[in-house]
């Protein structure tokens, strides 16, 4: 019998180790999306400030009388509605990204393990694992409770790797339906 052989150490500990390592990994991703969608939501809110800024300026310069040229007002004009109606447009398709990922933790079940999430305006490509085929059809099923989910798509359910199932998920968002 060789040294290597002998586990002094209960299989729990190394289970809770596993488990403790999953958790933080889990949450520095979650961090890391979370920093990436503020880095969009500031972005978003610098853009909006500039259009918000030139419709200022050009509508200071038509109060001052500094545009005599009618046709050049109405250009100016027409360019503000347009840039109004973008701004409105930012401002309708906003998703709360936070109150998303705090519905999706809520309701994903226990044996199951979100690995990689991808999302924008239309919707997220999901992937994950999970101990039974059974926790991936209640997770579908608990998707398609929340109010904001248009269609879920299964790409792949994997096979079973050590008693876990892999899958790939498309998920649409009903905003995107417009």
């Amino acid at each position: 019998m060789n040294i290597k052989d002998i586990n002094l150490l209960p299989e729990e500990i190394y289970i809770k180790e596993y488990q403790r390592k999953k958790r933080i990994l889990k949450t520095l991703l979650i961090l890391l999306f979370f920093a990436f969608l503020i880095g969009i939501y500031v972005e978003t809110v610098r853009v909006q400030s500039t259009y918000e800024s030139k419709i200022d300026s050009i509508t200071i310069k038509a109060k001052n009388g500094t545009i005599s040229d009618l046709s050049r007002l109405k250009d100016l004009e027409n360019a503000v509605v347009s840039m109004k109606k973008s701004v409105e447009q930012i401002k309708k398709t906003r998703m709360d990204w936070p109150a998303i990922f705090d519905d999706i933790t809520l309701i994903t079940p226990r044996n199951v393990s979100i690995i990689n999430l991808t999302a924008d305006e239309q919707g997220m490509k999901l992937t994950g694992e999970a101990k039974s085929a059974e926790d991936i059809a209640l997770f579908i099923k608990n998707l398609k409770s929340l109010n904001y989910i248009y269609e879920i798509k299964p790409v792949s359910i994997g096979d079973e790797n050590k008693g876990i199932l892999s899958f790939n998920l498309n998920i649409y968002f009903k905003v995107a339906q417009r």
